[in-house]
């Protein structure tokens, strides 16, 4: 990305079986790789997970995704427009 700046970097995690505890550590952690983007995409087992996720994504940072996987998570998806996400 150094030699082509039109190209805009993503770093991203996923979580295929949960919504870890500490995505504050998860993040600072790809923080560490200078990035246009940091995607954080987990599994809800719950609503309420899908909106933990939300509400944790609006207080962080501005350069991030945040959306859940499953069922579950599909509120995130829904409500990115709403929560001035950039991405759905």
């Amino acid at each position: 990305a150094r030699n082509h700046p039109e190209i805009k970097l993503i770093i991203s995690y996923h979580n295929y079986d949960r919504m870890p505890a500490k995505l504050s550590e998860i993040y600072h952690e790809m923080e560490k790789i200078p990035a246009a983007l940091y995607k954080v995409a987990v599994t809800a087992h719950s609503t309420v997970n899908a909106l933990n996720l939300i509400c944790w994504a609006r207080e962080s940072s501005r350069n991030i995704l945040a959306i859940s996987m499953g069922p579950q998570g599909q509120i995130s998806r829904i409500l990115q427009p709403i929560i001035g996400g950039k991405y759905t």
